[in-house]
């Protein structure tokens, strides 16, 4: 619950930070069980410690919301879904970064927190592993990254990006490839394209390697690692050894999978 809390707050501002969005305040919808049963308060009381946390940390104040209790059936509690609504600051709209490759020839890189919360995710689920959550979501390192990617997106130096979220690495590349571009990516296995770590964003700049390395490095003081993964172009996404399908491929399955299953 504690780290749920957090994470309500350390999302949206990390998919705000990705567009040049300066978090600045937040809503929220706190949806909970029977508080008169135990283990439903200390995941209430919990969440919103969590919340308050990143809240300060990213000075972003929760100005409104409420709370939704007694959320039941048949003796039976929903799952706890605290939720929230942040509100952000940009000085101009124009060059958005898309949330698509759009163009071929830029460099893909995969920015992250220094500590991460990692899941096993959709790998875990699909090779009947058992489930696992290691690490923490730290405030300090969540509020570097936001932090950096304003800095860079200030300059004009991201093309796209997206927020690395449920199904992981190898999920938002793939989301990445439905704007028409593919991308070729080195070096990583299937594991780790499937498994979900709190918090990661693909970047894609229009600058050499070595440039945005450089422009990264100044912009978080090494406190946010960077990964270089690859570079977009053709009509396919290319993962190594383990992936290889067609954008229109991507785009069918992402479209009508939903029918099939």
């Amino acid at each position: 619950a504690l780290e749920g809390g957090r994470d309500t707050v350390a999302y949206p501002s990390l998919e705000l930070a990705a567009k040049g969005f300066e978090p600045l305040a937040m809503t929220d919808c706190l949806n909970f069980g029977n508080p008169e049963r135990l283990e439903v308060m200390t995941s209430f009381v919990a969440a919103l410690g969590g919340m308050n946390e990143l809240a300060r940390e990213l000075v972003t104040p929760i100005i409104s919301g409420n709370v939704s209790f007694y959320n039941e059936t048949e003796g039976r509690n929903i799952t706890p879904t605290p939720s929230t609504g942040l509100v952000g600051l940009r000085r101009s709209v124009e060059k958005l970064p898309t949330s698509n490759f759009t163009q071929a020839g830029l460099e893909v890189f995969v920015v992250s927190t220094l500590k991460s919360f990692e899941f096993g995710g959709a790998f875990a689920e699909k090779t009947k592993l058992e489930p696992r959550a290691m690490g923490a979501i730290d405030r300090d390192s969540v509020r570097s990254l936001v932090a950096s990617l304003l800095s860079v997106e200030a300059k004009g130096l991201v093309q796209a990006s997206r927020v690395v979220g449920k199904f992981g690495l190898g999920y938002a590349l793939s989301r990445m490839a439905l704007g028409g571009v593919g991308a070729e990516v080195t070096g990583h296995s299937f594991a780790d394209l499937f498994s979900e770590r709190l918090y990661e964003v693909v970047v894609a700049t229009s600058l050499s390697r070595a440039e945005f390395e450089e422009q990264w490095s100044m912009a978080s003081g090494g406190k946010s690692p960077i990964r270089h993964l690859g570079r977009t172009g053709g009509l396919s996404l290319k993962i190594g050894s383990e992936v290889e399908l067609t954008v229109q491929e991507l785009t069918t399955v992402y479209q009508k999978g939903w029918t099939q299953s």
